[in-house]
């Protein structure tokens, strides 16, 4: 399904066994040295990010291991292109942007847990803007975000950041056009996963309940020529 967000196009679907997707993360944190030799010790991108943005893991040394979460993830990419109609576009979660590039470190994507008074600040998924890449080939085109652990009534939220300039002015009237709010809380359940373009600024408001939330981050690249 496609919705629109301050104008721009947001897919969100349906995982069809949600189950299936936190055995495999349980599998992969519980498991951190799966095979020494070849992978590594599975990473904690840095631990605690700050005091109050939870704990992020990396999961592209375990994508042999998360068979499900690789093909859903797929699926979603391919029912988003579809319903926009996208036919001359090739998408991919591998940093090198070739659809079998024979590894197992190159799929771009993580899960991260928040705790009672965590948060995420707003943020985009493209480089700085005084970085060579910035918006350049290599930038991931889309990000996404599914639910593992969320309770839409309790959890803390989801919300993208208005692209445009807004001004307190609009403050009286964005109940009513909403296309003035500064940001929007995304509505979805657990077991969905949301698509979106990586340059839109999107945020976690700040977590209350004990129970963790948590979530399957990553990024979609456009396929280089000649497909290996």
């Amino acid at each position: 399904m496609i919705i629109y967000i301050f104008g721009l196009p947001i897919y969100v679907g349906s995982f069809t066994d949600p189950t299936q997707v936190i055995k495999e993360l349980d599998f992969c944190k519980n498991n951190k040295k799966i095979d020494t030799s070849d992978y590594g010790v599975f990473e904690e991108l840095g631990g605690t990010l700050e005091e109050d943005e939870g704990i992020l893991f990396d999961l592209r040394k375990y994508t042999e291991y998360t068979p499900y979460t690789n093909s859903e993830i797929e699926n979603h990419t391919q029912f988003f292109l579809k319903e926009l109609n996208i036919q001359s576009l090739d998408l991919t979660n591998n940093i090198c942007r070739h659809i079998n590039c024979g590894g197992h470190t190159c799929a771009d994507y993580w899960f991260n847990e928040l705790s009672k008074g965590d948060h995420t600040l707003a943020h985009c998924h493209l480089s700085d803007p005084d970085d060579e890449m910035f918006c350049q080939p290599g930038e991931s085109m889309f990000s996404f975000n599914y639910f593992a652990k969320y309770d839409n009534n309790t959890h803390a939220g989801f919300y993208f950041v208005n692209p445009s300039p807004i001004h307190t002015l609009y403050e009286m009237i964005d109940d009513i056009v909403p296309a003035f709010k500064r940001s929007i809380k995304l509505e979805i359940n657990e077991g969905q996963i949301v698509i979106f373009p990586s340059s839109l600024l999107h945020y976690v408001e700040r977590h209350q309940v004990d129970d963790k939330r948590i979530t399957l981050s990553g990024n979609l690249y456009k396929v280089v020529d000649g497909k290996q």
